[in-house]
């Protein structure tokens, strides 16, 4: 007991934006909470773009951080490289610089107390009558634990980029050297859908990584000043790889046109898919272009949106009392904004079940509430594997604007939430 309060045991696998949230949230709940990461780093999908706070995904930052959460978003703040910088069809929106986000939210991790371990591989998972009990190790190790929550991600393994993507590329991942993407929910014989982009299954990651070093002195001294450029492709070069990005407004007209190139450190980010590196290095500034991720980036890029978990509004995974899950893995949400939003919410509701507390289930008065719930039932809908979620687009980023309730006041925003009886929800 502590302070009154059931301390439970939280475990929370997969290191990744939503997984880093998930385990935050349990801590500052007041429970024992351990996050295992197969690779060795944190953030995962989040070590490559940068952006956040773009359109209505600024209004549901606020509205986390109006409730006493959102403490990753203050980090993202902290090492934030570019406010605004000119992406076409984007507004509003920041970015973070990747090489130094990583230690902003490694220091909130240890501050809390969050045991975190790295090169850690869950291999297997046992439950008895709809609980989970542990997870094992790949080295045997049996941990147990009050509540789960799954975090892993659905991207790869490398069987699953053979098989409908372009192979393996050496993409963040990392599967050759750390073990293949194990899920939680696949070891416990939850049926996981699988997204699709037209007639191809999964989705390929819609950046990879330029060196800085490796571009005109010219060129990347405009980037470091603009933090975004436009650079347009020779008609004879290009081709038609967005149509299978993971972000939808990715396969626009301008994106097909141009490199986007955006500047998150000393790599850049170009918002495409993959483009053959030969083809990279006939434009202008980029003759001795090399990419940094994916190793093999000019042939293709990671696959993602293969493991999917349709969970409740709580995020708790069907079939079990006690297993929660967060970022992509509950249903074709875009963007880090997302993935630091539902790890939150599960992370808060695994400890609200490890002291026997009812999980918190959000009004649909509320951005957050309405537009997860919303989410969801779009992808139990005809065609929904099919489409992309987020707050910064798409059909979900309509429906906010449509119903009044996209905001970018945070005093206004934080007024709704407290006549609402919802500030401090998310706070310990």
């Amino acid at each position: 007991m502590q302070g009154g309060l059931h301390v439970g045991r939280i475990v929370v696998v997969g290191g990744g934006w939503a997984g880093c949230a998930a385990a935050l949230a349990a801590a500052r709940m007041g429970q024992e909470s351990i996050l295992i990461e197969r690779t060795d780093d944190l953030l995962g999908c989040g070590l490559l773009g940068g952006i956040y706070r773009n359109f209505g995904r600024a209004t549901a930052i606020m509205e986390a951080q109006a409730m006493g959460g959102g403490e990753l978003f203050h980090a993202m703040d902290e090492a934030v490289r570019h406010v605004n910088p000119p992406i076409p069809k984007m507004e509003n929106q920041n970015v973070y610089d990747i090489l130094r986000i990583q230690g902003k939210v490694r220091s909130r991790l240890d501050g809390a107390g969050v045991q975190i371990r790295l090169r850690t591989r869950v291999v297997k998972a046992e439950s008895r009558n709809g609980r989970v009990t542990a997870v094992y190790l790949e080295d045997g190790e049996k941990v147990e634990a009050d509540v789960f929550v799954d975090a892993t991600g659905s991207g790869g393994p490398e069987e699953l980029c053979r098989k409908w993507g372009l192979g393996c590329v050496s993409c963040l991942l990392r599967c050759p050297t750390f073990g293949a993407r194990v899920s939680v929910a696949g070891l416990l014989g939850i049926q996981e859908g699988v997204g699709r982009s037209g007639e191809n299954y999964g989705a390929i990651s819609a950046g990879s990584h330029l060196l800085k070093e490796s571009l005109s002195p010219d060129l990347a001294g405009e980037l470091e000043s603009k933090g975004c450029m436009l650079v347009p492709i020779p008609a004879s070069l290009k081709n038609q790889e967005t149509d299978w990005a993971a972000t939808k407004h990715y396969a626009s007209d301008e994106f097909k046109q141009t490199l986007v190139i955006v500047d998150n450190g000393q790599v850049l980010v170009m918002l495409r898919p993959f483009i053959p590196i030969e083809q990279v290095r006939q434009i202008e500034g980029l003759e001795n272009a090399r990419f940094f991720d994916p190793l093999a980036g000019g042939v293709g890029n990671s696959v993602r949106f293969l493991s999917v978990v349709e969970t409740g509004p709580d995020f708790k995974a069907p079939g079990f009392e006690n297993l929660y899950c967060a970022g992509e893995k509950v249903g074709l949400l875009v963007g880090n904004t997302e993935a630091v939003l539902t790890g939150e919410l599960a992370g808060n509701n695994a400890a609200r079940t490890a002291r026997g507390d009812e999980a918190l289930m959000l009004p649909r008065t509320t951005v957050l509430g309405d537009g997860l719930a919303y989410a969801g039932e779009l992808l139990r809908g005809p065609g929904g594997y099919g489409k992309r979620y987020s707050f910064g687009g798409g059909e979900v980023q309509t429906r906010m604007r449509e119903k009044g309730m996209y905001q970018l006041d945070p005093e206004v925003i934080a007024a709704r939430i407290k006549e609402l009886g919802l500030a401090g929800t998310l706070a310990p």
